[in-house]
């Protein structure tokens, strides 16, 4: 029982919150060395702004894989047989465009600002945690 709280179930655990997981790593280390090369490492903007860019990035990165997954889901749901990844990346493609990869990103824009604020926070702790470990 007490595993099952630390890790969720191998069911639960998502490839695609991985993916995003590294896309976010990655930006956001990437947007904070720069930051902290120009503004320097107290700089509100530095604990701030690599969170934002990191979310978004991963959200117009990663919306159209979900919106294809979400098809994909939705026909296993109704019964159909189920069809490979390019099938539903093709209908989207013919029916909408390319617009129909991003419908509904807005609600995913929404949703980003948890990693900003969890990064911030983070960032603001660490920084607070040093000071402290530092005046002792």
């Amino acid at each position: 029982f007490f595993v099952m709280i630390r890790r969720p179930p191998r069911s639960t655990q998502s490839r695609s919150s991985a993916a995003s997981d590294v896309y976010k790593r990655q930006v956001y280390t990437y947007d904070k060395m720069k930051l902290e090369e120009k503004y320097g490492k107290e700089a509100t903007i530095t604990l701030l702004r690599p969170g934002i860019s990191a979310a978004l990035t991963s959200c117009i990165l990663l919306h159209p894989l979900w919106v294809v997954r979400i098809m994909s889901m939705i026909d296993l749901k109704e019964g159909l047989k189920a069809r490979n990844f390019f099938h539903y990346f093709s209908l989207v493609y013919k029916t909408q465009g390319l617009r129909g990869f991003y419908t509904g990103i807005n609600l995913s824009f929404l949703l980003s600002s948890e990693f900003t604020i969890q990064m911030y926070i983070y960032e603001a702790l660490n920084k607070y945690l040093k000071n402290q470990s530092e005046d002792n």
